[in-house]
């Protein structure tokens, strides 16, 4: 996750700055090497994005996917194997924490942007997922990053004391995480718009 997260954020760089800052022949070669550099991530099998023969763990899995793909719309290219990744990640339900929960919810969007493959399975598996989200809303009318308490650290460093309460980071990823829902679920009654991370 942590390498695909350094490259989804050089691609939006490059994407919104480097024009600035390099040739457009320079810049074009930098697209295509990191567009090379995913291709070469995809595995055929899972859908999923790593190096080597052997899968990451599902959270670290689903994980690297949503920021590759993260790093792929940017890159205004498509998922590569999005029916394989959707079955990966229909495989189990994500932990009730709000990456987890926003990454399985991103992965599906993004592939049902290609496919209908397993369409309603993936809208029953994100009626669980909402039914996880609800668990994270607070009277304050807020989402924690956890259940029951906000998120404590960030990157190893103390941010909170972990009061019954919500947080800017667990309200901004369930957020999203429901606009995401509500267009898969097609009942987008509130009309939010899905952002482009």
């Amino acid at each position: 996750g942590g390498g695909g997260g350094q490259a989804s954020a050089l691609v939006v760089f490059l994407k919104t700055q480097a024009s600035q800052l390099m040739t457009k022949p320079d810049l074009d070669l930098l697209m295509d090497v990191c567009r090379n550099a995913f291709t070469s991530l995809a595995n055929a099998q899972s859908g999923l994005y790593f190096a080597g023969n052997t899968s990451p763990s599902y959270p670290q899995a689903i994980n690297g996917a949503m920021k590759v793909l993260t790093a792929q719309d940017w890159l205004e290219e498509p998922v590569h194997y999005h029916k394989q990744l959707i079955d990966s990640c229909l495989s189990r339900l994500p932990s009730p924490e709000g990456c987890h929960l926003v990454d399985a919810v991103y992965v599906l969007y993004r592939c049902l942007q290609y496919t209908d493959h397993r369409k309603q399975e993936i809208q029953a598996y994100c009626g669980q997922i909402l039914e996880m989200i609800q668990k994270h809303h607070n009277a304050d009318g807020g989402f924690s990053y956890s259940i029951g308490r906000s998120q404590v650290s960030y990157y190893g460093a103390t941010i909170s004391m972990g009061l019954h309460e919500s947080d800017i980071h667990g309200t901004i990823l369930l957020t999203w995480a429901l606009a995401m829902i509500l267009e898969i679920q097609e009942n987008n009654f509130l009309h939010w718009k899905v952002i482009r991370p």
